[in-house]
C-alpha cells in the first residue's frame, strides 16, 4: 500500500488490462467482466495494520476491478506491520507465511516451512563461519606481528 492506495505501476497495468471487448464489455444492462472462472490470490505488504480498516483502500479498490473485469473468487494474503518494529515485522510475515501454507494444504505447507528454516540455519551457519575465520585472521596477524619483533 502507497499512502492509502495503489502503486501507480499496479494502476497502471489494470488501465492495460482492462479493455472493452476485450476483458469486459459493454451491455444494456451495463459492463460484463468476460475474465470469468478464475481464481485469484492476491498478496500485499504494508508498513502498518490496515486490513478490515476504513484505511484500507486498497482491497476494495483492486477487488472492484478485478470484479469489473468478472473475477470474483478473490482470496487476499496480507502481511502487515512491516515498519513498525522488527517484531512486528517478524509476526506479519509469519501470519502470511501461515496462510499460503493453509492455501497450499499440509504436505507443501511443511515443506515450506522446514526449507524455510533450514535456511535460517543456514544463514546462521555461514555466518558463525565467517566469524571464525576474522578471528583466525586476526590471530595470524598478532601471531606474524610478534614473530617479527622477536626477530628484531
Amino acid at each position: 500500500m502507497y499512502n492509502f492506495g495503489l502503486p501507480s505501476t499496479l494502476k497502471a497495468y489494470f488501465d492495460h488490462v482492462a479493455r472493452a471487448g476485450v476483458t469486459f464489455r459493454y451491455t444494456e444492462k451495463g459492463a460484463v467482466g468476460l475474465l470469468t472462472g478464475k481464481k485469484v490470490y492476491v498478496f500485499s505488504a504494508r508498513g502498518g495494520l490496515y486490513a478490515g480498516t476504513s484505511r484500507d483502500t486498497q482491497t476494495p479498490y483492486v477487488r472492484d476491478i478485478l470484479a469489473f473485469l468478472g473475477m470474483d473468487d478473490i482470496e487476499f494474503i496480507y502481511a502487515e506491520g512491516l515498519a513498525i518494529s522488527e517484531a512486528s515485522k517478524q509476526q506479519g510475515i509469519a501470519r502470511a507465511h501461515a496462510e499460503i501454507n493453509q492455501l497450499l494444504g499440509s504436505p507443501l505447507g511443511r515443506e515450506g516451512q522446514d526449507q524455510s528454516a533450514q535456511a535460517q540455519r543456514d544463514k546462521q551457519r555461514d555466518e558463525e563461519d565467517a566469524d571464525l575465520e576474522r578471528r583466525d585472521r586476526r590471530l595470524v596477524a598478532v601471531m606474524g606481528a610478534r614473530r617479527t619483533s622477536e626477530l628484531l
